[in-house]
């Protein structure tokens, strides 16, 4: 009897009640064995390697001349008289402007949106501030995947509808004006 008492509870121990145990293995949260940690989802980082330049120049040349003559003549029967003045005035000018920007920088931002075509919308954003001079970057745009380098970076140069922009501020950053007696000539005319 006691032989049928341990059967019976051995049968009710395993037999009848259902195991609750999870299963160890979860196929969305394991990466496949071969499989790499390209960034592909929202939140993920990406670094962006920001290597952009711009030039741009422009000349113009201008010349303008104005010739004035006035004269007048004095007749008498003892004297005769005639005098003329003359003003020749000219004016030439030349202008020349040339810019040239470069912004070289490494930032990290983050997929904010996987589009349904499989592009994904990159957004980020950095401050640095060095000695009192703060400078702002900020990024947005557009990317495909196959862009994105095994170590997760990307070449701005590979961005759609790139929005990049740089802003600064301190004392480096403030334009120069002229001098007090440099803006009383150019008032004058000199």
């Amino acid at each position: 009897m006691p032989r049928v008492y341990l059967i019976g509870l051995l049968f009710a121990c395993f037999g009848f009640a259902s195991a609750h145990a999870e299963q160890l293995y979860k196929g969305d949260l394991w990466a496949d064995l071969a499989s790499d940690n390209i960034a592909r989802e929202i939140g993920d980082p990406i670094t962006v390697l920001i290597f952009q330049t711009a030039e741009a120049s422009n000349a113009s040349q201008a010349t303008s001349s104005r010739d004035t003559e006035f004269g007048f003549e004095f007749n008498t029967d003892v004297m005769r008289d005639s005098a003329y003045l003359g003003i020749r005035r000219g004016q030439s000018g030349r202008g020349e402007l040339r810019s040239s920007e470069r912004l070289v920088a490494q930032m990290t931002v983050m997929i904010t949106e996987v589009l349904e075509s499989g592009l994904l919308l990159i957004e980020g954003e950095q401050t640095v501030t060095v000695n009192g001079q703060v400078s702002d970057i900020y990024i947005r745009g557009i990317v495909r995947p196959d862009d994105i380098t095994s170590d997760n970076t990307l070449l701005s140069s590979r961005i759609l509808y790139a929005h990049i922009s740089y802003e600064g501020s301190g004392f480096f950053m403030k334009p120069s004006k002229p001098g007090l007696l440099t803006r009383i000539f150019n008032a004058l005319g000199l």
